[in-house]
């Protein structure tokens, strides 16, 4: 990580607009690919590994991704206010600019949101999570399929 990506997170941890909570910034490596997610997840253990058994099965190996949260701390995104949208956008423009990615994606309808809000030249995929929903519209392999093309 870089001295200057480090010092971003130094600032991002003493933010005051953020919520209340264990902060998780940014982590991987910067350069190639850049996945936006909502907040750092309840249950990191278990998104994890599904979240890495999916990348991978895409192509996307470790050293090849970098993965930042819209909001760095747990929240209910189904309740959050939208305006702290506006105060984290900040922040991740400031990390889109020191990592230089060359393909930024981003996870979930609220990162959907959140990259057509701000304008941020991204692509879109379903959050994961949603895949394991009984009447998901897209499968396993459908996602699998369209990463491993966005990453060409």
């Amino acid at each position: 990580m870089s001295d200057e990506l480090k010092k971003l997170y130094e600032e991002i941890d003493k933010c005051r607009g953020c919520p209340p909570g264990t902060r998780e910034l940014g982590w991987g490596s910067p350069e190639k690919i850049l996945f936006i997610g909502q907040c750092p997840p309840a249950r990191q253990q278990k998104f994890d590994k599904y979240f890495f058994d999916l990348i991978d099965k895409a192509g996307v190996k470790e050293g090849d991704f970098f993965f930042t949260n819209i909001v760095k701390t747990p929240v209910d995104m189904n309740t959050i206010d939208r305006g702290l949208f506006s105060h984290c956008a900040q922040h991740v423009d400031d990390e889109i600019k020191l990592i230089k990615p060359r393909v930024i994606i981003g996870l979930g309808r609220h990162a959907a949101s959140f990259i057509d809000a701000f304008n941020i030249k991204a692509e879109k995929l379903m959050h994961p999570s949603a895949l394991r929903y009984p009447n998901s519209k897209v499968t396993e392999e459908q996602w699998i399929a369209r990463l491993a093309t966005l990453i060409k």
